[in-house]
Parts: structure tokens; C-alpha cells; sequence
């Protein structure tokens, strides 16, 4: 069963960064950094401020599936507000980390499917999730 309660709320989600990738023989070698920032929603919190960065490599053998692993950290940066004003202790250097695997089918060039899975350590930004799995379908137009 899904939890409601974190899809109900009119937040909006900011991810401002940069990538930059290389290409080294069968393995493509990619990483982001990045700041993002949310808006408060129907509860009036705003959470802090975070900033992060990922490291991917995918191993390109020329066949449909792409194995990927990668790492990646994030760090909150402030702390937490309602109406505007300041409240709780300061979140400024609250880490967590992340590795992660898995592989990404590609269909054709305009059309993947990806499943990775992860771990999270570290002071965790919002829930004390630990592992996860995601299954994103990719689409260019």
C-alpha cells in the first residue's frame, strides 16, 4: 500500500545544477552537481535548502541492456521555515549518501526502460527509507 501523504501536498520542487559526460571505451562515465530548493505546501513548511552530487558510469557493450552503478550525496542547508520564519535546530551539513545499480533496456534511441535499485546512508533528508528501487520509463520527442 502507498502512503497518501506524501502525494497530497501542492509543493513545488526546484533542481538547478550542471552534468558534464565522457566517454572512455565501453564504459560511458557521467556526474551532476546541483542546488535544489522547495516551496512550502498545504502544511506552510518550507524544508531547507540542498545541494548535491552524483557520479554514474554505464558500460556500454553494444547490446540492448546497459548495466549502470553509481554514488552519490546530498547535503541539506538551513533549516526548516513556516510562514517565513525560522524554527527547529539547523539541518547545515545533514549528509546522506547513496549507491546504486542496475541496468537500462534500450528499445531504441528515442526509447529506454531503466531500473536501478539503491542504499542510503547517512542522516536521511526526509524518511529513514534505506533501500529503494525505481523503475523509470524514458522517452525523447
Amino acid at each position: 500500500p502507498i502512503n497518501k501523504a506524501p502525494y497530497t501536498g501542492d509543493a513545488w520542487e526546484f533542481y538547478f545544477g550542471t552534468q558534464y559526460s565522457q566517454k572512455f571505451g565501453i564504459v560511458n562515465l557521467g556526474s551532476q552537481l546541483g542546488f535544489g530548493l522547495e516551496t512550502s505546501g498545504d502544511n506552510d513548511i518550507t524544508p531547507p535548502f540542498f545541494s548535491s552530487a552524483t557520479l554514474e558510469a554505464d558500460f556500454e557493450f553494444g547490446i540492448p541492456v546497459i548495466p549502470l552503478i553509481g554514488a552519490g550525496a546530498t547535503m541539506e542547508i538551513g533549516k526548516y521555515s513556516r510562514d517565513g520564519k525560522s524554527y527547529g535546530n539547523s539541518h547545515t551539513g545533514h549528509m546522506q549518501g547513496r549507491g546504486f545499480g542496475g541496468a537500462r533496456f534500450v528499445i531504441n534511441p528515442a526509447f529506454n526502460v531503466e531500473a536501478t535499485g539503491a542504499v542510503i546512508f547517512g542522516k536521511h533528508l526526509e524518511e529513514d527509507k534505506p533501500l529503494y528501487a525505481h523503475l523509470k520509463i524514458n522517452m525523447m520527442l
